[in-house]
């Protein structure tokens, strides 16, 4: 493993610090809007989800 000399290593630390400071973090008005976007995704789906549960079962009920 000589890609993990001393100098290589370093280089890789220096390209992560890089990397982190250039990160950018959402603030707190867009965790609320995106979190509100995905419940209101999860609520519809889970809405359709039983929409169709409903009709199948409606419909093997009624078979049997």
């Amino acid at each position: 493993m000589h890609f993990l000399n001393k100098n290589n290593i370093y280089f890789i630390i220096k390209e992560i610090k890089h990397e982190i400071k250039n990160i950018s973090w959402p603030n707190k008005k867009e965790i609320n809007q995106s979190t509100l976007i995905i419940m209101i995704i999860l609520l519809l789906t889970s809405l359709v989800l039983w929409i169709i549960d409903s009709i199948f079962t409606y419909i093997i009920s009624n078979i049997l």
